[in-house]
């Protein structure tokens, strides 16, 4: 299984209308106002994502922050220049575009939000997304080819949709930390926190990762063994990356207990929990 978890944070108001004030986006608390939300009138700050391959020895195969400096004048090209290299990552990736995706795109509600905010930036800045457009099942909501997004699967294509947070910390994960989310991060990019704006992004971009092998192993298609050694290595680089609030995951009691595999586990969780 090969997948690419994708993570966006934005601020409301683009330079191209007019309205450019630091308007908050919504909170995870409140997810279901996000289709209020006028996706085509977001401006991307910061995108974070993480590759996967559970069949290859060294599973996490990449892992890639990339944030806007808006104390620059010129905030177009900047946004610019971050959908160009994010784009790149993915074209990277997949070898096989347009026509098939070898990494399948991985959100939190995506659907609703992170893909069309996308769609329409590299719209706005004449840009190709074919990573988007072209592949088959990537804008298709009931497939789980192509684009999975992981609120809509485990809500059942509903509308009651619970924050990821929550999901997070249904399997011992942290969620959010200090009652952060994404009404916050107007405030980062008004105070030019770029660090903590792209550790909070790379944060839900982990925990997402780690939801989706949690799904996979619930589905039974990825057995209890692989489960547990692919989520410690995702720990594991999470946590000797250059983002501090990455330590907060050295706690999480991710790994699935079989009686067993009990050696195993406890070598997987000293391993996480070792300083590099």
């Amino acid at each position: 299984m090969r997948f690419l978890t994708v993570d966006i944070e934005c601020i409301s108001g683009s330079p191209t209308t007019g309205t450019t004030d630091l308007i908050i986006t919504p909170t995870s608390s409140t997810f279901v106002t996000k289709d209020d939300v006028l996706v085509h009138d977001q401006h991307v700050v910061a995108i974070s994502c993480m590759a996967i391959d559970t069949e290859a020895k060294n599973p996490v195969i990449l892992v890639a922050d990339m944030n806007v400096h808006w104390d620059d004048a010129d905030r177009e090209s900047r946004e610019r220049a971050l959908l160009v290299s994010f784009s790149d990552q993915v074209r990277n990736l997949n070898p096989q575009l347009p026509r098939f995706l070898d990494y399948d795109f991985v959100t939190y509600a995506g659907n609703r939000y992170d893909m069309p905010v996308l769609l329409y930036r590299m719209f706005h800045h004449g840009l190709e997304a074919e990573w988007l457009l072209e592949p088959k099942d990537v804008r298709y909501k009931y497939s789980t080819k192509g684009h999975f997004d992981i609120a809509e699967y485990l809500s059942n294509y509903g509308n009651r949709i619970p924050p990821m947070s929550a999901i997070s910390q249904l399997m011992g994960l942290p969620g959010k930390l200090d009652g952060l989310d994404g009404s916050h991060v107007a405030e980062m990019v008004a105070s030019h926190q770029w660090e903590a704006l792209s550790g909070y992004c790379a944060l839900d971009v982990v925990q997402e990762t780690l939801i989706r092998l949690r799904i996979e192993y619930t589905r039974g298609l990825l057995g209890v063994h692989r489960y547990n050694e692919v989520a410690g290595m995702v720990l594991r680089t999470a946590i000797r990356g250059p983002h501090k609030v990455m330590r907060c995951l050295a706690q999480s009691n991710v790994f699935i207990e079989v009686p067993e595999t009990n050696d195993v586990q406890s070598r997987l969780i000293a391993a996480v929990n070792t300083p590099s």
